[in-house]
Parts: structure tokens; C-alpha cells; sequence
């Protein structure tokens, strides 16, 4: 499995989705936008395991603060595309982060 798109999936837990980041390792495209049990734990154990991820849908998360941007764009050298729209947390100190770590971004989505 190479791309899971759970965009709005309101059922799904964070152990589920736990789960799903320790069995798919080789994931490259996640769309986990609008998921409302997501956590930051949650998003922190996800971007652990998935080191090949180059696509990361994220808008829409209450969570998403700077903080969880520094930690996903440090743990995630590949990441190509991080969609953060409707991320009301995330600050212009979250662009100087990705513009930092990720010199391969293509693509940058906020509010």
C-alpha cells in the first residue's frame, strides 16, 4: 500500500490509525485531512513510522500547531507536499520551518 486517503472518515480512532502507520511503512501518500480524533500523539507515532511519506494531507486538524509542523517536516525529509489548509494554529513560523527542512517542497498550503 502506497497512498490511504481517509479525508473526513469520522469513525476512525487514533489506534486505528496507529496501527495503520506501524503496518503500512512504506505509505507515500497520506490524507488524513478533517479526521477529528486525530491527535498530535497520533500524528507524532504516524510520521515515526512512515519515513517514505513525499504527500501529507493534514488540513483541517485542530491539533496542527507549529510544534507538530517543526516535528513532521524533521522527521519527514522526503515529504514533497504538506497540505496544511485550515490549520489555524500554524503560524509564519511554520513556513521558515518547512522552507528549512524541506528543500525538495513543491507545494504549500495554508489558510
Amino acid at each position: 500500500l502506497s497512498k490511504l486517503e481517509i479525508f473526513g472518515c469520522h469513525a476512525l480512532t487514533t489506534k486505528c490509525l496507529s496501527s495503520m502507520a506501524r503496518e503500512c511503512p512504506n505509505l507515500q501518500t497520506l490524507n488524513t485531512g478533517r479526521v477529528p480524533k486525530v491527535t498530535d500523539v497520533c500524528l507524532a507515532k504516524i510520521v515515526n513510522c512512515l519515513k517514505k511519506l513525499t504527500i501529507l494531507n493534514i488540513s483541517g486538524l485542530n491539533v496542527v500547531r507549529d510544534r507538530v509542523v517543526h516535528f513532521i517536516v524533521t522527521q519527514c525529509p522526503k515529504l514533497e507536499c504538506l497540505v496544511l489548509s485550515s490549520c489555524s494554529q500554524v503560524t509564519d513560523i511554520s513556513l521558515v520551518e518547512i522552507s528549512t527542512y524541506l528543500q525538495t517542497i513543491r507545494y504549500k498550503s495554508e489558510n
